[in-house]
């Protein structure tokens, strides 16, 4: 952290200290380390009651692939794989209770051919595949009771025989199809909290690089969600809201890639990019509500590697580092590259990612913001109150000398009287 010296005075108009908000937040950041192999390891999901993280690390069973692992209330569980002989798996998702996880695995002794797999506590089962050879899919997401599994699988052989599914016990491993006039390959990527609503993407034609989110439901069959004004024809569905009515996802506008949030009432509406960026920005993962979305997109800092981001409709679409460090979370000099599942659970939210370590090293983490999940960043002291008591912690902090970490409200790594100026402005515009 570089400091400069304040060299700034500002008069507070006493009527405006008398300003009272509920909702302090607080923030704390927690490395979700390795299983035991290589040190690598990702987070794909998070159960909505939070009790669940599912990802891959590399084991020691595993030796240099990635094993699917479940964190269950901090606790790492080992999902193991198809094949004894060829061990390599990863957990995509998991439905809400955190008793079911899906993915992938290899399920052949030699080669890379993987299927899709559920896993309700008793190691990884095998779901199948549909008609095509090679035999390759993979199960992407669940829904709440675990009991409908949505991915892809390889329906004809060539480049566009790949075709999302959906899955139950009852009914197997169904093609979802294309969307219709199109002749490309189809997947699915969310599902909602029933099971009955699908989202993913169909390519146009042979080219995977224009295609269009779709919606599925029973009923309808697929339905392009269309794509944002001026770019090139794409877009792709990444998650759905538990209860059905958000569509997140990333699509093409006039200014670059742009990551969307769709509603039946407002259609495909762009949220942007992080500020400074090359407009690179795709939502990931969305609340069980709508109301909260994170992904990864690109800022003036992030370079290639992309910055996780956190939208919601008061604040917009924010750096997830800027919020832990305006909340003096613990995040030091880790790289937060993307964020792939969020939850809200009581006064929390928790969201999960990957990134890279101080030590270099890609590591998933998870960041809970407490009481509510409030975004409101000027509760300086976190006593759910903002009052004049938070004004002088922070000027306390920022006057310190050397002045303390937290004092760097707006997150650029120095410490000046920019830091200053903005806690005074969101002080008094309130929460």
């Amino acid at each position: 952290m570089r400091a400069t010296a304040p060299s700034v005075l500002l008069c507070v108009p006493a009527t405006l200290l008398l300003a009272s908000l509920a909702g302090a937040q607080t923030i704390t950041f927690s490395p979700l380390g390795f299983s035991g192999g290589p040190s690598e390891s990702y987070a794909w999901g998070i159960s909505t009651d939070g009790s669940t993280i599912v990802g891959e690390s590399p084991s020691p069973a595993s030796g240099s692939q990635p094993e699917a692992y479940k964190l269950v209330n901090g606790t790492r569980v080992l999902l193991g794989f198809l094949n004894q002989s060829n061990r390599s798996s990863v957990a995509n998702a998991v439905n809400a209770s955190g008793t079911v996880a899906v993915g992938f695995s290899r399920y052949n002794n030699t080669g890379v051919f993987f299927e899709a797999f559920r896993d309700a506590g008793a190691g990884p089962i095998s779901l199948g595949d549909l008609a095509g050879d090679p035999r390759i899919s993979n199960a992407l997401a669940v829904n709440a009771d675990g009991s409908v599994v949505v991915g892809y699988g390889t329906a004809i052989s060539g480049a566009d025989g790949r075709r999302a599914f959906r899955h139950t016990a009852a009914g197997g491993m169904v093609s979802l199809g294309q969307l219709p006039g199109h002749a490309g390959a189809s997947e699915a990527r969310g599902v909602s909290g029933d099971g009955s609503i699908v989202v993913g993407l169909s390519t146009v034609g042979a080219s995977s690089t224009t295609a269009l989110a779709f919606r599925w439901t029973a009923a309808t069959g697929m339905v392009s969600l269309g794509d944002l004004a001026g770019g090139a024809t794409y877009s792709e569905a990444m998650a759905i809201s538990q209860d059905g009515s958000t569509i997140v996802g990333n699509s093409v506008s006039e200014e670059g890639g742009a990551a969307f949030r769709w509603t039946a009432a407002t259609g495909m509406v762009s949220i942007g990019d992080l500020p400074g960026g090359d407009a690179q920005a795709s939502a990931q993962a969305v609340s069980a509500d709508g109301s909260i979305i994170v992904g990864n997109g690109s800022s003036a800092s992030s370079g290639f590697d992309g910055e996780a981001f956190i939208w919601d409709a008061a604040n917009n679409m924010r750096s997830i580092k800027d919020v832990a460090l305006a909340g003096g979370a613990a995040v030091g000099l880790w790289q937060l590259n993307s964020a792939t599942g969020v939850t809200v659970v009581g006064s929390e939210i928790r969201i999960v990612g990957n990134g890279v370590n101080p030590d270099g090293l890609g590591e998933a983490w998870m960041l809970t913001i407490g009481s509510g999940g409030s975004t409101c960043h000027p509760d300086f002291n976190g006593d759910g109150i903002l009052d004049p008591d938070d004004l002088a912690d922070y000027i306390t902090a920022f006057f310190s000398v050397p002045p303390a970490a937290a004092a760097d409200y707006n997150g650029d790594s120095i410490i000046d009287p920019d830091d200053l100026a903005d806690y005074i402005t969101a002080f008094f515009v309130g929460c």
